[in-house]
């Protein structure tokens, strides 16, 4: 009979060499590993993985796709370059330079996408819905992956699929947008888009985007006549789609070097914005009521064109007006907004020009200048405080400086707490213009109402002439340097004046003193 020491002593080989066997298998396993991911970054097992990938899309798709070079720094980095993706048409649909997707890897295991940068370099992407199609020239795409998930059967929802996205840059790249159908037509080149994201939940339609930094945008966008059948199709999809409202949160705003035109025939608007330098810091944005709310808002350096043709004719079909579905308006509410030396030009080609004077259908703003506080406008309603402003307008009129509480609303425009400076004016206090509505007063000049309160003011003729051409032949004797001082107090309706104070000296021997 084998003693203890005995079976201890053939006990020890056997794990010793069970130890031995497993130490191998982990090495082996290591080593594979390590062989593996040594593999994945030559270039000829990248080559190799790519054609796969390029049959298997193109079998997939049944279409023409390119990739020049696969690149795969595992277990974080892709990168697609020289890219190639033709739509069903024969007509491009992407093209470009490189696709670079930092992703971790390991998490896609666990069915959770974490992308800490997409980068799109020097990339061409057209986006069409032109007839006789009602679809946009990439679902087929949707509907080549779609289509296989319904028939394998899955027993993992898709809807527990996470992503996460940090950030966003984009980098010489133009994208091309053409919808037929709602007459959208776009065609936008950005040098440089960078932006970091705290929330990406594409199912719920919620984004958390703090930061926005745009250098150079070119291109234009235009609103054209849309296709009348697509609007009534378009309209009847949307009245079934339940209740979803996309939900942007952004802390700040940065754009420059922005060079865009906007053109809509429907509103007869054609503009031009070219934007030196904007930054915006928002506090709300309400995109399902329209409405902005932010903390304050810059623009400087900018030269803005607005041509539009007031009395031209609406050329909206009949039975498309009513089947669109209302959209509140926008409102937009700032505690402060700075302008600094914009360039404005307004033309209303409906409307005549003016011989002489300031023509507010045909205005040239220079260097403009602005400071308010506590801005809310809406469609139909302006109300801020003016701390500063100054500019130059091409009839001559130059001015030095302006602040008052301004309020705008459909009955009537207020200033309160009154100052406009010019070379050679002063006017001071307060001024209210009221009346029942605009198209009331266009047929009954009489109804304006008027409430004046001056208070040691002076007018020069020259201003007096730019706002007023018309008194300019019954007052041509007076120089335009002279200067018209005025205290008064008026009110009532144009038809029927109460003044309760007005003294006027300056422009003759004789001065007025009456009530």
């Amino acid at each position: 009979m084998e003693s203890k020491e005995e079976v201890i002593k053939k006990k020890r080989p056997l794990i010793s060499t069970l130890a031995r066997i497993l130490v191998w298998i982990l090495g082996s396993l290591v080593f594979l590993v390590i062989l593996v991911l040594i593999l994945i970054q030559t270039s000829f097992v990248q080559n190799f993985a790519r054609k796969k990938v390029v049959g298997y899309l193109e079998h997939k798709l049944h279409t023409k796709v390119e990739i020049g070079k696969l690149d795969v720094d595992f277990p974080t980095a892709l990168s697609l370059q020289n890219v190639f993706f033709e739509d069903q048409s024969k007509d491009t649909l992407l093209f470009g330079g490189e696709i670079k997707v930092d992703v971790n890897m390991f998490k896609l295991i666990k069915n959770d996408i974490e992308i800490k940068e997409i980068a799109l370099n020097n990339i061409l992407v057209k986006v069409k819905k032109l007839p006789p199609d009602s679809v946009f020239n990439f679902q087929f795409i949707i509907d080549a992956f779609t289509s296989e998930q319904k028939k394998v059967p899955n027993k993992q929802d898709t809807a527990t699929l996470k992503m996460n996205i940090d950030r966003i840059l984009v980098n010489k790249t133009r994208i091309i947008y053409k919808d037929a159908f709602t007459g959208n037509d776009m065609d936008l080149a950005i040098n440089h888009l960078d932006t970091k994201i705290n929330t990406f939940d594409p199912a719920h339609l919620l984004f958390n985007i703090p930061t926005i930094t745009l250098n150079g945008l070119k291109g234009h966008f235009y609103q054209m006549e849309p296709l009348k059948k697509s609007i009534e199709k378009t309209v009847a999809e949307a009245a079934s789609v339940p209740d979803n409202y996309l939900r942007l949160i952004n802390n700040e705003i940065n754009l420059t070097d922005i060079n865009v035109v906007y053109k809509s025939e429907s509103a007869n608007i054609n503009s031009t914005f070219v934007i030196g330098d904007a930054v915006v810091h928002p506090k709300t944005i309400d995109l399902k009521n329209s409405i902005l709310t932010l903390k304050d808002a810059t623009l400087s350096n900018s030269d803005i064109t607005i041509e539009t043709a007031s009395k031209a004719i609406d050329k909206k079909p009949k039975d498309t007006i009513l089947t669109v579905a209302p959209t509140p308006p926008m409102k937009i509410n700032s505690d402060q907004l700075i302008v600094k030396n914009i360039n404005l030009k307004y033309d209303d080609q409906s409307v005549p020009k003016a011989p002489s004077g300031m023509d507010f259908s045909h205005l040239g703003i220079e260097n403009l200048s602005l400071s308010m506080h506590n801005l809310e406008y809406s469609i139909d309603t302006i109300l801020a405080s003016v701390k500063e402003a100054s500019m130059k307008e091409k009839s001559g009129f130059v001015l030095n400086n302006l602040t008052t509480n301004f309020l705008y609303e459909p009955q009537g425009v207020f200033l309160y707490n009154l100052l406009i400076q010019t070379p050679g004016s002063e006017i001071k206090n307060r001024a209210y213009i009221t009346y029942p509505s605009l198209e009331a007063i266009k047929k009954n000049p009489g109804d304006l109402g008027l409430f004046l309160d001056l208070q040691n003011s002076k007018i020069s003729m020259k201003d007096l002439w730019t706002f007023v051409p018309q008194i300019k032949g019954r007052t041509s004797s007076l120089s335009p340097n002279s200067t018209l001082y005025i205290d008064a107090k008026v009110t009532g309706k144009v038809s029927d004046l109460n003044l309760h104070k007005l003294i006027l000296r300056g422009l003759t021997t004789t001065d007025i003193n009456v009530n």
